[in-house]
């Protein structure tokens, strides 16, 4: 009966940063974003052009890819670091499917708006532009704007 209290100590709760752990092991948060920091700007200029290809190419799906990739990738985290935290099956896959629901979430949101902001200047680019303009506010405006908001929380 003792085992039984003691191993409802162990589980896992939402933060508004991620999945906080609590194991035999110790105890662990695991931070999940929505958008990778990139260490240099042209690191961040890159990425922003692949967000401008993949808005132009996907359009109002691509948050939605966005939060398919970071439910993954959020369940993965946390669900390894549970079990490296000693944690049961069960309660590693609940843990999971909660860093999933949190990364999905921070996943939609910075999907939706650099769709919003790079599906704006790809408009904006096309009406003053035609298609080439359009082209270009999509990669560069994507990169220029990408590089903005990583230098704007890179500090954080």
């Amino acid at each position: 009966m003792d085992n039984v209290i003691n191993s409802s100590q162990y589980g896992s709760d939402t933060t508004f940063k991620g999945v906080k752990l609590s194991g035999p092991k110790g105890e662990k948060e695991v931070q999940l974003s929505g958008d990778k920091i990139e260490e240099t700007p042209n690191d961040s200029f890159t990425q922003g052009l692949a967000k401008g290809i993949g808005v132009g190419l996907l359009g109002s799906s691509y948050p939605v890819l966005s939060t398919a990739f970071k439910s993954v990738e959020g369940y993965s985290q946390v669900y390894h670091t549970a079990k490296e935290l000693g944690l049961d099956e069960w309660q590693s896959a609940t843990a999971g499917l909660k860093g999933a629901f949190i990364g999905g979430l921070k996943g939609f949101a910075h999907g939706f708006l650099d769709f919003m902001v790079i599906g704006t200047l790809t408009a904006v680019g096309g009406a003053l532009g035609g298609p080439v303009g359009a082209g270009l506010a999509a990669t560069v405006g994507g990169g220029l704007y990408n590089v903005l908001k990583d230098a704007i929380r890179h500090d954080k």
